[in-house]
C-alpha cells in the first residue's frame, strides 16, 4: 500500500495539490493505469498493465507495446 500511495496520493500532498489530483473523483484531473491483477496482494502486478487513460484519452496495453517499438525502431535507424 505505501509504495501505491508514494506514487499517487503523498506526490499531491506534498505539492498541496489534493483538491485536483491525487485520488478518483468527480472533478479531479487523473492519468490512470489499468492493471490485470491486483497490486496490493502482489507489487508486482504493477507490471501486468492493461491499458492507460492519459488526459481523457484511452490506450490499450497493445497500443502502448506498438508505440514503444516503433520509438525503439526509429531510435535503432537512428543509430543512438
Amino acid at each position: 500500500m505505501q509504495a501505491l500511495q508514494a506514487a499517487t496520493i503523498n506526490p499531491a500532498v506534498f505539492m498541496k495539490k489534493t483538491a485536483d489530483f491525487g485520488a478518483i473523483e468527480v472533478g479531479k484531473k487523473a492519468s490512470l493505469v489499468l492493471l490485470q491483477e491486483n497490486p496490493l496482494i502482489d507489487i508486482n502486478h504493477t507490471k501486468k498493465i492493461d491499458g492507460v487513460f492519459l488526459r481523457g484519452k484511452y490506450f490499450s496495453q497493445e497500443g502502448i507495446q506498438s508505440s514503444l517499438d516503433t520509438g525503439r525502431k526509429l531510435a535503432e535507424e537512428m543509430g543512438t
